[in-house]
């Protein structure tokens, strides 16, 4: 359980972010009023539909309506992987900015692993070498399969009504453990 206040001097619309994919089950409690709260349940193991905002992270509309009042929300987080919590709290232009730039960094690294894809299976084609295959195969390992799961990308383009997939992580990392042996 997380609990935290928001004590706002400019009424501003605030978003919450948790840059983590492989969160299994989230739910917030928002403050209605009259110690009443509204529970908002997503996770991983929910389809995508159940996100406020399609994405690969989590991201809830914390303050709705612009209010300077102190408002206490509580966040419930429950999973079977390490349990780090990368949050962030602002407004929806901030949150878009540090978003944008993680999904730049992540087009970098999945276009680099692409070229490298390309440059061994040319060299294959030109030696005939068995072993490039198979360092082939694990870079189509570790790019389709794991970072699209761990990035969260493959539940957000591919199979956003199918949670249960999103269970093959560690399978998928055993697979690349035995195409590295």
């Amino acid at each position: 359980w997380c609990k935290f206040t928001i004590n706002s001097t400019v009424a501003q619309t605030c978003l919450l972010q948790i840059s983590k994919t492989a969160i299994h089950h989230i739910e917030l409690y928002r403050p209605l009023g009259n110690n009443k709260y509204k529970r908002t349940i997503t996770g991983m193991l929910y389809p995508m539909h159940t996100r406020e905002v399609r994405d690969n992270f989590f991201i809830f509309k914390l303050i709705d309506a612009p209010t300077t009042a102190p408002q206490t929300f509580y966040l419930r987080i429950v999973s079977d992987e390490s349990l780090d919590l990368p949050l962030s709290i602002g407004t929806p232009e901030a949150i878009f900015n540090e978003h944008r730039t993680q999904e730049i960094m992540f087009g970098m690294f999945i276009g680099t692993m692409l070229i490298l894809l390309a440059y061994n299976f040319f060299i294959y084609v030109s030696v005939r070498e068995s072993t490039y295959l198979y360092y082939i195969l694990y870079m189509v390992v570790v790019l389709v399969l794991n970072d699209m799961m761990v990035i969260g990308f493959g539940f957000e383009y591919l199979w956003p009504e199918t949670p249960a997939i999103n269970l093959f992580t560690y399978s998928l990392t055993a697979t690349i453990c035995i195409c590295m042996i």
